[in-house]
């Protein structure tokens, strides 16, 4: 029976490191779509518009691609993914791991240049 006993707590610790991973995981899928999302931002500014519609220029005026563009930088940078030197950037040691991991699995899964 201790045997058992031992086989269970086992079990019941790795079923509840298994919960805690899914549900970090779970946050950061939560967390990256409503902070990072262009689709969730367009459909947020669609809906918030006075008539519920908006025309592709208005859309190109209420979500900036240089303000996105600044803000992903500065995460990087701030992140210590990214530094600057002379006349632009470069991966940090850490930047080049994330870089080819998630180069190997996008080219894995064949997802082509997108980002």
């Amino acid at each position: 029976i201790e045997a058992v006993y031992r086989i269970t707590s086992v079990l019941n610790f790795l079923s509840g490191l298994a919960l805690y991973v899914f549900l970090f995981l779970g946050y950061c899928q939560f967390y990256f779509i409503v902070d990072r999302s262009v689709s969730v931002r367009a459909m947020i500014e669609i809906e918030e518009s006075g008539e519920g519609r908006l025309t592709r220029e208005s859309l190109k005026e209420a979500y900036s691609l240089e303000e996105m563009f600044e803000r992903r930088l500065t995460h990087m940078l701030d992140g210590g993914y990214i530094r600057r030197v002379s006349g632009g950037f470069e991966n940090t040691g850490k930047g080049r791991r994330i870089a080819r991991f998630f180069g190997f699995l996008k080219g894995f899964l064949r997802l082509g240049r997108g980002g």
